[in-house]
């Protein structure tokens, strides 16, 4: 497939990159990122406790047919965000400030985002930089 291939790929769109890049931040957000954990593999700590009992409420942000829904969201700092792919290509949830990447995940993969910060957060997905979405975060 076409789409495979693409996502395969490490391009991203102009001016973002893979890694971070300390050197400039738009924003004078200095404070700390969200935190994104792999819901389907973990990496430091087992994942056994439900995401819901240890983080405040849980949203969920479907990808499917090359979007995120819904593609704006309003949250409370403390809350998650669930992205879940469903759609056959690999896809991210990248945020435009490199505030938070869930990395490529693929077809009915999640990733967990938890937001301690208060902020708008735009993010778009590397390979598929037409795909947007913006999540407020307000005060608890």
């Amino acid at each position: 497939m076409h789409e495979d291939a693409h996502a395969a790929g490490s391009s991203a769109p102009s001016g973002k990159s893979g890694g971070k890049n300390t050197e400039s931040t738009p924003t004078a957000k200095e404070t700390t990122k969200p935190a994104v954990q792999a819901t389907s593999t973990p990496k430091a700590t087992p994942t056994n406790t439900p995401v819901a009992e240890s983080v405040g409420k849980v949203h969920v942000v479907e990808i499917k047919n090359f979007a995120f829904s819904p593609s704006k969201l309003e949250i409370k700092a403390g809350d998650s965000v669930k992205f879940i792919n469903k759609d056959e290509v690999r896809h991210t949830a990248t945020a435009d400030d490199d505030s938070f990447d869930t990395g490529l995940f693929g077809q009915d993969e999640e990733k967990v985002v938890v937001f301690s910060e208060e902020g708008e957060f735009a993010y778009y997905c590397a390979p598929h930089p037409a795909m947007l979405g913006t999540i407020t975060v307000s005060a608890k």
